[in-house]
């Protein structure tokens, strides 16, 4: 029942939960009940996560990918709490040209299905995670201890010997990088990657700065994002900061474009994307993206709604587990563990037990286990 139960509660909500269990089997558990099944099940995650079978290594010409960003989950004490949402998966390389790219993000159709015979490769043995974890300050550092602790054990497992490329691929959160950094900055192989779509978020946000004619916008966008690509940063950043100090933006553009500047000042070792691409990296997050929406805002953020700390880390563990397609795994482990925990005492009790008390036919022998 916990299971039909807790399987429901990963894309339902607890009322949804009720009227489907009442359908079927015409019983409705209370949603306390099911809250409650919810944090009893998630206990054995972390258990689950240390013992469970080691993930396929990379191959030959393939590449392992470390990637993590942060969505927010709306509280019953008001705001939002950011959880972090990470993935590890592998996958093989792929070169393609700056055209490419272009007619990706402009929908440019006739050139994308030129490029269709050289088919994209799919990630492949992925694995999301996400901690929503907070200490008595409130600070994230449990979360980002816990979910970089699950990377690290992630990438040594896909690649022990640091024998392929080892992409680092975010936004441009600074805290993320330099815990980034000081996990996996001492292995040689690491290369770290912008996200492509934040540093065009970046772009459009730039051009909507020097015009409100949506023609030019678009033009000057296609422009800067071509020479990004091309791996002249250094010449979008200089041009862009001209015109910040210059007379034609009011005090408050030229703020927010010096703030896009130091943006891309920031990240500019991260935006060698004319490298990357003749290497045959992947340089947007969409795997994380999708993962962010997937795992956190499809289910936590539907109208209305609002966790607590402790009932939305433990569904979103339990997502994860379901997302990662191991949940009749990880049931197997968590009815083990629960077995254990409930019998092993009676277990052995029952083992110094008089026989006579478990079997009367034995009464007149009065012979003892163990005796």
């Amino acid at each position: 029942m916990q299971e039909w139960q807790q399987s429901l509660v990963q894309k339902m909500t607890h009322l949804e939960v009720q009227d489907t269990l009442m359908l079927l089997i015409n019983f409705c558990p209370s949603s306390h009940t099911v809250q409650r099944g919810t944090q009893q099940l998630s206990h054995s995650v972390i258990d689950y996560e240390d013992r469970k079978s080691e993930i396929t290594k990379a191959e030959k010409g393939q590449i392992v990918v470390t990637t993590i960003d942060g969505k927010g989950v709306p509280m019953r004490s008001g705001g939002k709490k950011m959880a972090l949402v990470g993935c590890g998966y592998t996958v093989g390389l792929h070169n393609r040209d700056v055209n490419e790219v272009m007619a990706a993000l402009f929908n440019d159709v006739d050139t994308q299905e030129k490029s269709l015979s050289s088919k994209r490769p799919l990630p492949i043995h992925k694995q999301v995670h996400t901690s929503l974890l907070r200490d008595q300050q409130d600070s994230m550092q449990p979360s980002m201890d816990a979910m970089f602790d699950v990377l690290e054990k992630d990438y040594r497992q896909r690649d022990e010997c640091h024998h392929q490329p080892h992409i680092l691929l975010a936004d441009g959160q600074q805290s993320l990088w330099n815990e980034m950094r000081r996990r996996f900055g001492h292995h040689s192989n690491h290369v770290e990657i912008l996200d492509l779509l934040h540093a065009a978020g970046y772009i459009w946000d730039a051009v909507s700065l020097l015009t409100i004619n949506k023609c030019e916008q678009n033009t000057f966008a296609y422009d800067y994002i071509e020479r990004l690509l091309k791996g002249k940063v250094d010449d979008v950043i200089i041009e862009l900061d001209l015109i910040a100090n210059s007379e034609e933006l009011t005090h408050s553009q030229a703020k927010k474009l010096n703030s896009i500047c130091g943006y891309f000042r920031n990240n500019v070792s991260r935006m060698r994307y004319d490298q990357y691409l003749k290497a045959g990296y992947p340089i947007a997050s969409g795997v994380i993206e999708g993962a962010c929406r997937h795992v956190v805002k499809d289910r936590m953020e539907r109208s209305g709604m609002r966790w607590s700390l402790v009932g939305a880390e433990a569904l979103l563990s339990l997502r994860c587990i379901d997302i990662n397609k191991e949940w009749k795994s990880y049931m197997s482990f968590y009815m083990q563990q629960e077995n254990e925990r409930l019998y092993s005492k009676v277990e052995c009790t029952l083992s110094r037990t008089p026989f006579l008390l478990i079997n009367p036919n034995y009464i007149e022998n009065r012979i003892f286990y163990g005796a």
